[in-house]
C-alpha cells in the first residue's frame, strides 16, 4: 500500500505522477514497474511483462492527451513539433507514441531511484555526521551545499552503459560505432 512505501520513494513518484497529471492512486502501480524495471535480480521474462504493461498504460494516456492536451509533461511530449535538423530547415514533426513511451519509461525509474537514492544517501551522511545536521538545520541556506556535497559523497549513479553511434576515441582509445561502453562516474 502506498502509505506504507517510505518518503524517498514515494516523493520522487508523486513528483512525476504529478508533472505528467496521472492519477496519484497510481503511485503504487509505479512504485512496482520502477522497482521491476530497474532490478536486474527479477527474471528477463518479468522485466518485459512489466514493460509491456507500463507501454499499454502509457499507450492510453499518450493517445488521450494528443486528443485533449493539458499543460502537463505527457501532453507536451505529445503536442511538440520539431525540425530534425541543427539550422531549423527540416521537416516539421512530432514524436512518435513509441518514443513518448520509451522516453517516459525511462523516466519514471530514472528520476525515482535517482532522487530515492540521493535523499537516501544525503539523509544518511547528515545522521552519521551529527555536526554537519545540526549545521544545516540552524542555516537552512546550507541545504543546496549540502545536496551539493552529498552528490559528490555518494552519487546516486556510479555508471551506465552507453552504444557509441560514430568512431571516436576516449582517453586515446579507440571506439567503433556500435560498440557499448560501459561509463563510470
Amino acid at each position: 500500500v502506498v502509505e506504507h512505501l517510505d518518503f524517498a520513494i514515494q516523493y520522487p513518484l508523486r513528483v512525476l505522477v504529478a508533472a505528467c497529471e496521472l492519477p496519484q492512486g497510481d503511485v503504487e502501480m509505479f512504485y512496482h514497474w520502477a522497482a521491476h524495471l530497474t532490478n536486474v535480480g527479477i527474471p528477463e521474462e518479468t522485466r518485459q511483462k512489466v514493460a509491456k504493461d507500463f507501454g499499454e498504460y502509457l499507450q492510453k494516456v499518450i493517445t488521450e492527451r494528443r486528443e485533449n492536451p493539458g499543460k502537463d509533461l505527457v501532453s507536451l511530449l505529445a503536442t511538440v513539433k520539431f525540425r530534425d535538423s541543427g539550422d531549423g530547415a527540416g521537416t516539421e514533426q512530432r514524436l512518435t507514441d513509441e518514443e513518448i513511451v520509451s522516453f517516459l519509461r525511462l523516466l519514471l525509474p530514472a528520476g525515482a531511484q535517482t532522487t530515492y537514492r540521493t535523499l537516501c544517501n544525503l539523509m544518511l551522511g547528515l545522521l552519521t555526521h551529527p555536526d554537519q545536521l545540526k549545521a544545516v538545520y540552524d542555516d537552512r541556506s546550507l541545504i543546496p551545499q549540502a545536496i551539493e556535497e552529498g552528490l559528490r559523497w555518494e552519487p546516486p549513479l556510479l555508471g551506465f552503459g552507453r552504444e557509441a553511434t560514430v568512431d571516436t576515441e576516449i582517453g586515446g582509445v579507440p571506439i567503433a560505432a556500435g560498440t557499448m561502453v560501459n561509463l563510470v562516474i
